[in-house]
């Protein structure tokens, strides 16, 4: 079986809600089962917010309920119990806290916590699909996921002590997990090694024994767009995962090798989001490289939640695409109308205040004076066409982030994964030509993607030039289409 997809994520929220303060950036965040309400952890001020949803789709940009004085809460979670919902609470000061969701009142029904426990530092937590017979969480420091098992519904009750502890060498300072829809799939976000693992369960729902995943991860995943990861999420539908970056302005998304049965996760990212996209990023991140980027994430149908410190809570809406079967593989297309379109003399500008922003498909940094870097070791511009391309060309303004004085960044040049030049740039910029496929007529309605894999990423930390901790490739200023009788022109351009 073999086969590809994609998550096509808008490029802007369809919502966002600040943070009341700096003080109340947010660690964690989940979606009630029904999609109703949004929880938000804010570790420094000791709170945990919800906002409740409106009629028409978004949320109340005031919480409808605050629970504050607690330890220093980093994740929560939602679970489905019968005809109720449970709010647990990851506090790394005294463990998980859990609260009965609808009283007028929210007070904690129990807690998980003491030397039996097993808790040590849990810096996330869930309930274990499909039926929240567990609750899981990782203890940062030991490396560890601890799953509790339920022991009564009324009065709602999980037992001390764990059931089953998951340790592997692959596990190293956890602070993000999350199920799949199933919960056949556990992923960890391992902020210690900047890596992901993903485990298997051991026993499907309706069979008898203990639950448990492991003891080996099928996936260990790490890819250079991992930067500090730190909560991720998979889709509902295809089970790709969401992977959020607090050292990056990105989320980073990889994809099952099957649909049908999945058995392993993309090594690279198949795409990228961009988050934290303003100049906030680039100011904390340069003091703290842990810092800056979205941190909890969490998914409900068709919509993610990202927060973070600096960003509050941005909701986005996306679109699972892709589908499988033996030999010849498709994959469903972003629709035509969602891709900016070029026409013969049309010029894109990726200077902060020019218009290339909806042309960016995963693994920029935000547009700046001069121009725009790529972050990563891929990344893509995305577009289609008003006429056929016939005869047409691309011509690209472009220089290099050097790995080392003097020796030039190569980057090798795709067009819908048809490779069509392999270029080196360095500090002075210059054009690159390069040639459209043909199509018919008939075909002309498509879009493309323009992909740059980069040979070195490197940032000016490494350098010891600043405190810049960006992987840098290539650096875009201009792109335009013109018949193939232009000529290139246009003066070198310096960032």
């Amino acid at each position: 079986m073999a086969g590809r997809l994609h998550l096509d994520l808008d490029r802007l929220p369809f919502q966002h809600i600040p943070s009341p303060s700096i003080e109340e950036g947010y660690e964690g965040v989940a979606f009630s089962s029904t999609g109703d309400l949004i929880a938000a952890a804010a570790a420094e001020a000791n709170a945990v917010l919800l906002f409740r949803r409106k009629s028409g789709g978004r949320f109340e940009d005031a919480p409808c309920c605050m629970l504050n004085d607690l330890g220093y809460p980093h994740d929560v979670s939602f679970g489905k119990l019968g005809d109720r919902e449970v709010l647990a609470i990851a506090q790394r000061i005294s463990g998980i806290s859990f609260y009965l969701v609808g009283q007028v009142k929210l007070e904690p029904m129990f807690e998980i916590g003491g030397s039996d426990s097993g808790i040590e530092h849990p810096d996330a937590v869930a309930f274990v699909p499909p039926d929240s017979a567990h609750v899981a969480a990782c203890n940062l420091y030991a490396g560890t996921v601890c799953f509790y098992r339920r022991t009564s519904l009324r009065p709602v009750r999980y037992d001390s002590r764990p059931d089953f502890v998951l340790k592997h060498n692959s596990i190293f300072h956890p602070d993000g997990l999350a199920f799949s829809s199933s919960g056949r799939w556990l992923a960890l976000a391992n902020h210690g090694d900047a890596s992901v693992a993903i485990f298997r369960r051991n026993r499907q729902p309706g069979f008898s024994g203990m639950l448990t995943y492991g003891p080996d991860p099928v996936s260990v995943i790490r890819d250079e767009s991992l930067r500090y990861p730190h909560s991720l999420a998979f889709t509902p539908k295809t089970s790709q995962l969401i992977v959020s970056n607090a050292g990056a302005s990105h989320v980073s998304i990889f994809a099952p090798q099957s649909t049908y049965w999945p058995s392993r996760w993309s090594s690279q990212a198949v795409a990228h989001g961009l988050i934290a996209e303003d100049e906030g990023f680039v100011d904390t991140n340069s003091e703290n490289p842990m810092e800056g980027g979205p941190k909890g994430v969490a998914t409900f149908q068709n919509q993610l939640a990202i927060c973070g410190r600096q960003l509050g809570i941005k909701l986005y809406r996306f679109r699972e695409t892709g589908y499988f079967w033996k030999g010849k593989r498709r994959d469903y297309p972003i629709p035509v109308s969602a891709v900016p379109e070029l026409g013969a003399g049309t010029t894109v500008d990726f200077t902060k205040s020019g218009n290339g922003r909806p042309y960016f498909c995963g693994g920029w940094s935000h547009p700046e004076d001069w121009g725009t870097w790529t972050v990563g070791a891929r990344a893509s511009l995305v577009f289609g066409l008003i006429e056929p391309p016939n005869g047409m060309k691309l011509q690209l303004l472009a220089l290099g982030f050097e790995p080392v004085a003097g020796q030039p960044q190569v980057a090798t040049v795709l067009i819908d994964g048809r490779r069509m030049s392999v270029v080196s740039l360095g500090p002075e910029a210059r054009w690159i030509e390069l040639d459209l496929p043909d199509i018919p007529a008939a075909g002309r309605h498509k879009k493309y993607h323009l992909d740059f894999e980069i040979g070195a990423p490197t940032s000016p930390a490494d350098r010891g030039l600043n405190e810049d901790y960006r992987q840098l490739g290539i650096g875009v200023i201009r792109l335009r289409l013109v018949a193939p009788t232009s000529a290139i022109e246009g003066s070198p351009v310096k960032p």
